[in-house]
């Protein structure tokens, strides 16, 4: 339309004398600039909008389709399908935060994840209990309590584990940390998780500790028993039959004697096991001295091989 009105202002300038009609198309002319100035600059304006709710992540606005054309209304109506789509991929990523968060908060394990200067970005209930703290920026803070802890965080490396013994008042803790690296937005980041294996440990000591004490018990009264009965057997055979008295020399005899030789010899030989049994055990407390004394390398090599 622009251009039209255009060709008719050179026609009318140039082929005919009609000034008035000249002017009044000029001024035609001058209003359709005017209107398609605004209209790219609304549109411009539009476009700046959108793309500025996007960079600030803003999808709060949204586009009236006032109806000004089709083609415009389309624009607007795009726009604000887009910002939907978005409004549903912030709701989502909202709703995976919120629920990785309270994966994290619930675990019972510790979790502090911090950079490589020490700020600290994140814990859980776990480290807070842990180490009854109620904030954390700093793993600087963590001297306080272990020195050896707070060097073994700041040093550990990516898939290292590491065992730390700090003791907090009355209570030992035997710390199990475990630590994995990653970058985001180029930050180095350290994920460590701690746990406290000082329960377990106890656990197992105290399994340990029944399995032995059974153990000692059944060799102990698996001697002990033939013991007492060859102990009573004698004792009944120098006593008469109605148990009151004792046997007179006059009658002991060659069976009697063969008896009393036999049964002690397997009482000396079950003492004699027992103390050998308890000998052992005692043995495992105690760091034998090393015997020292030449050796052939030739010969250690050559059973290598044969090996």
């Amino acid at each position: 339309m622009l251009t039209a009105t255009i060709f008719l202002f050179f026609y009318l300038f140039f082929v005919t004398n009609l000034t008035l009609t000249l002017v009044l198309v000029g001024l035609a002319i001058v209003v359709q600039i005017f209107l398609l100035i605004r209209y790219v600059d609304r549109t411009n304006r539009v476009l700046n909008n959108f793309l500025e709710s996007i960079r600030y992540s803003d999808f709060t606005k949204t586009f009236q389709v006032e109806g000004l054309d089709s083609s415009f209304d389309k624009l607007k109506n795009s726009f604000n399908q887009v910002i939907k789509d978005f409004q549903a991929v912030r709701a989502e990523k909202e709703e995976h935060f919120f629920y990785l968060q309270t994966v994290i908060q619930h675990i019972g394990i510790a979790l502090i994840a911090f950079q490589r200067n020490g700020k600290v970005e994140l814990i859980n209930n776990a480290t807070r209990k842990l180490f009854q703290v109620r904030v954390l920026n700093n793993i600087e803070s963590l001297r306080e309590i272990s020195p050896e802890l707070f060097h073994c965080l700041i040093t550990i490396k990516h898939g290292e584990n590491a065992l730390v013994r700090i003791r907090e008042k009355d209570d030992l803790l035997q710390l199990s940390i475990y630590a994995t690296e990653f970058n985001i937005h180029n930050r180095s980041i350290v994920l460590v998780s701690i746990k406290n294996i000082q329960q377990e440990l106890d656990e197992k000591e105290m399994e340990s500790w029944q399995k032995l004490i059974r153990v000692l018990t059944h060799e102990i009264m698996n001697s002990i028993s033939p013991i007492t009965s060859l102990t009573n057997s004698l004792i009944r055979i120098y006593k008469n039959r109605e148990g009151d008295e004792k046997i007179v020399p006059e009658n002991i005899n060659s069976a009697i004697i063969e008896k009393t030789v036999k049964g002690l010899e397997i009482i000396e030989e079950r003492g004699t096991g027992l103390m050998h049994f308890v000998d052992n055990y005692r043995s495992l407390t105690l760091l034998p001295n090393p015997e020292l004394r030449n050796l052939s390398v030739l010969d250690l090599f050559v059973k290598m091989q044969q090996l």
